[in-house]
C-alpha cells in the first residue's frame, strides 16, 4: 500500500505528464475499440435487414440512395415511380410485391412516416404488441421505439409534415390515429410510422376530403380532373371519410419504391431481366450486393484507421519508456537517498513499476468512462450512422 500511495503523490506531482500519458494511452485505445464496434454494428445492422430484402425497383439513380430509402427510410426518393409497375409485378406472380410511399415524417422525433399495405407486414413479420393494424384512410401504427420516446397512446393522433421544410407545393397536412403499437424489431421499424397507402397518396396530394358545402375549386367533381378544396379536412373520420376520393389513372399514383420477395431464383432472375435496359427510367437492384460494395470501403476505412491507432498506441507506448527512463536519470539523488536509507534496488524497480501500473490503471478508467459516453449517445451504434 505504501508503494501504491507514494506513486500516487510523484505521479500526482507530475500532473501534465500524467495526464497526457493518459489521454493518449485512453485516446488510441478507445479509437481502436470504437472503431471496430462501430464496424462491427454496421456489418450487423446491415447484414440483417438487407438479406431479408431481395430485390428493390425504384427510380434509376444512386443504388446506395434507393437502398437507404427503401430499407432504412432515410432519405425520400426525389422522383416516384408509377403505380402501375406494382401491378405489373404482382401480375407476373412473381412472389410478394409490396409498395413503399415515403413522403412525409411525424412532428415528433422526425419518424419517417411510410405509406404501405398488409404485404409489407407479412414480408417484415411485424405484428402488433397492442391495438390493431391500419385498416381505413387515416390510421397508423407506431414503432416499439416512437411509443418509448414518447407519450403518444392508442387513439392519439400525429401530426405530418412534408420530410422537406421548403416544400411548399405540398398539400395541408392531415393527422394520423394511432391504432396500434408494434413489436419491438431492433431494426428501422422501430422508428416509423405506419399508415395505409392510400393515406399516403393524400399526403401527395393525389386524393383529398371536402367538408359539406364544400365543392372546391370547381363544383362538378363527376370527372376526372383534379381540384382543391376550399377548406382542406386534416382529420379523417367516421363522419367524414366518405367525402375522400381520388384523381387521376391509378396506375400513375406515386410510389417510392417497390420491395419485391421473390418465390424462388428464378422469379427474380426474370423480374431483373425486366430492368436491365439503361434507357429504363427504372432499375431493379439486390440490395445485398449494393451494401457489400459500401461493406468493402467501410472496411478500408476501419484497416487505415485501426493502423493509425496501432501506430498511436507503439508511440505511446515508446514514449512511457523514454519518459520513465528519463525520470529515473532524473531522480537519481532521489534513489540514492532511498538506497541510503535501506532501500535496495528491487524497491526502487518496483516503485517505478507501479507507477506505470498507476498510468496503465488510469488510462483504463479513463477509456471505460470514454466507451460508455459513446455507447449511450449512439455514436457505436448502426443507427447514428445509418
Amino acid at each position: 500500500m505504501s508503494f501504491i500511495r507514494i506513486a500516487h503523490r510523484f505521479l500526482a506531482s507530475q500532473k501534465w505528464i500524467t495526464a497526457l500519458l493518459v489521454a493518449s494511452f485512453s485516446g488510441s485505445s478507445l479509437l481502436l475499440v470504437a472503431v471496430n464496434q462501430t464496424v462491427e454494428s454496421i456489418d450487423s445492422a446491415f447484414s440483417d435487414r438487407v438479406s431479408s430484402t431481395p430485390l428493390i425497383i425504384g427510380r434509376r439513380g444512386s443504388r446506395f440512395d434507393l437502398v437507404l430509402h427503401s430499407i432504412y427510410f432515410r432519405n425520400p426518393a426525389s422522383q416516384s415511380i408509377p403505380y402501375g409497375e406494382l401491378q405489373i409485378a404482382a401480375a407476373a406472380d412473381s412472389g410478394i410485391s409490396v409498395p413503399l410511399l415515403f413522403t412525409h415524417e411525424t412532428s415528433i422525433h422526425h419518424s419517417p412516416i411510410i405509406a404501405t399495405t398488409d404485404a409489407y407486414f407479412i414480408a417484415r413479420k411485424l405484428a402488433v404488441a397492442i391495438g390493431s393494424m391500419p385498416k381505413r384512410l387515416g390510421q397508423c401504427v407506431i414503432g416499439a421505439s416512437v411509443a418509448d420516446t414518447s407519450n403518444i397512446q392508442i387513439g392519439d393522433f400525429l401530426q405530418s409534415q412534408p420530410k422537406s421544410a421548403f416544400d411548399v407545393t405540398s398539400p395541408v397536412p392531415i393527422e394520423l390515429e394511432v391504432v396500434g403499437i408494434l413489436n419491438r424489431t431492433n431494426g428501422p421499424d422501430d422508428m416509423a410510422v405506419i399508415t395505409t397507402l392510400e393515406t399516403g397518396w393524400i399526403f401527395t396530394g393525389t386524393g383529398h376530403g371536402h367538408i359539406s358545402g364544400d365543392d372546391g375549386t370547381r363544383t362538378n367533381n363527376t370527372d376526372g380532373e383534379s381540384h382543391i378544396p376550399e377548406t382542406p379536412i386534416t382529420r379523417i373520420t367516421d363522419e367524414n371519410i366518405n367525402s375522400f376520393h381520388f384523381h387521376g389513372d391509378e396506375k400513375e399514383y406515386p410510389l417510392s419504391a417497390i420491395l419485391i420477395f421473390p418465390k424462388d431464383l428464378q422469379a427474380q432472375t426474370v423480374l431483373e431481366g425486366k430492368y436491365l435496359d439503361d434507357n429504363n427510367p427504372l432499375q431493379a437492384i439486390i440490395p445485398e450486393h449494393v451494401i457489400q460494395e459500401v461493406l468493402e470501403s467501410v472496411y478500408r476505412v476501419e484497416s487505415i484507421l485501426s493502423v493509425v491507432s496501432i501506430l498511436s498506441l507503439a508511440f505511446v507506448v515508446l514514449m512511457l519508456v523514454v519518459l520513465t527512463v528519463l525520470s529515473i536519470q532524473l531522480r537519481k539523488q532521489e534513489i540514492e537517498t532511498l538506497h541510503m536509507i535501506g532501500c535496495n534496488r528491487s524497491t526502487t524497480i518496483k516503485l517505478v513499476g507501479c507507477e506505470t501500473t498507476l498510468i496503465l490503471l488510469y488510462s483504463a478508467i479513463t477509456m471505460a468512462v470514454g466507451y460508455i459516453l459513446l455507447w449511450s449517445s449512439g455514436v457505436l451504434t448502426a443507427s447514428y450512422w445509418i
